[in-house]
């Protein structure tokens, strides 16, 4: 049923005919009969029986009229209310990132919650990226690399750099690796940077598949079990931030094969989006680039 048909229909009952709803709404005629028609045809009942003398109601019109205008109150202060939580800053926002993302506080949710008490903040963690749909209910979503799945909107947040680390005492036990091709000897420690990567490291334009002695969901978990001199890892720079950590790891290659992967805020659809969801992308955008090169710079 067509909405618009209905709210004519509804004038038409109200007004007492055609004409009368004519000149009350300023609607011609022929849109208001067309629509009432419309409306007729696709409930399959006559609704107002109409001649050049008089319109009468159908006992199916006074019933549909009755229980559609109930409906149809009920409806618009549905979306007086919804139009109005959309424009205020209170209810819940639940938001996803990976646990390194939280670590560092780069929402800053703080200062965010003194600034919005009204607002419940959600926080979720997310460590390798959505796969596909916002099933488990985010507003929005922080992951390293585009989703695989192309519906999502997608801002760009930031950089985020990525080195290969080893402890000084797991290097001094089994030898610094010269070259990529020496980590085929060397236990190495695999931490996906997107859900789905296939298991292997890239140098440059080559691409290595270690027999990986141990695999991680999180990074900063790559990177504990590094610090315990349990291999080789591949993992974003500001996990070895002494920010973070005491216990640094040594960068491998002198850096030579250092490389960035960009930061996105992902959410489901840009139509009617929240201002509060505005507000968070906002502050992201000029918060999560400086936090990440100040703990990239420690």
């Amino acid at each position: 049923m067509n909405l618009q048909a209905i709210r004519i229909f509804i004038k038409i009952v109200e007004a007492g005919n055609i004409t009368k709803a004519s000149d009350a709404f300023d609607i011609p005629r022929a849109t208001l009969s067309r629509n009432l028609k419309q409306l007729e045809d696709d409930l399959g009942v006559v609704l107002i029986e109409r001649t050049t003398r008089y319109n009468q109601l159908t006992e199916a019109g006074e019933l549909f009229y009755l229980k559609i205008k109930t409906i149809l109150t009920e409806f618009d202060e549905l979306e007086k209310e919804v139009a109005t939580e959309q424009s205020q800053i209170s209810g819940r926002l639940t938001f996803a990132m990976p646990s390194l993302f939280i670590s560092i506080g780069c929402v800053d949710m703080v200062s965010f919650q003194r600034q919005y008490p009204e607002l419940q903040l959600v926080v979720k963690n997310l460590e390798a990226g959505l796969d596909s749909g916002m099933e488990l209910g985010f507003d929005l979503a922080i992951q390293v690399d585009s989703p695989s799945d192309s519906s999502f909107i997608m801002v760009r947040l930031g950089e985020l750099s990525f080195d290969y680390f080893a402890s000084e005492e797991y290097l001094i036990e089994h030898g610094e690796p010269m070259d990529p091709d020496d980590l085929e000897n060397h236990f190495c420690i695999y931490s996906p940077i997107k859900l789905h990567d296939p298991k292997s490291w890239r140098f440059g334009s080559k691409e290595i598949k270690p027999s990986f002695s141990c695999v991680f969901e999180r990074h900063d978990q790559a990177a504990e079990f590094a610090r315990s001199h349990m291999g080789v890892c591949c993992i974003p720079v500001i996990a070895n931030s002494v920010r973070l950590n005491g216990n640094l790891l040594k960068p491998l290659f002198n850096s030579e094969y250092r490389f960035s992967r960009t930061v996105y805020g992902i959410y489901p659809s840009k139509r009617h989006m929240p201002i509060k969801l505005m507000i968070l992308l906002e502050r992201l955008k000029n918060v999560l680039p400086e936090v990440l090169q100040a703990y990239e710079d420690s």
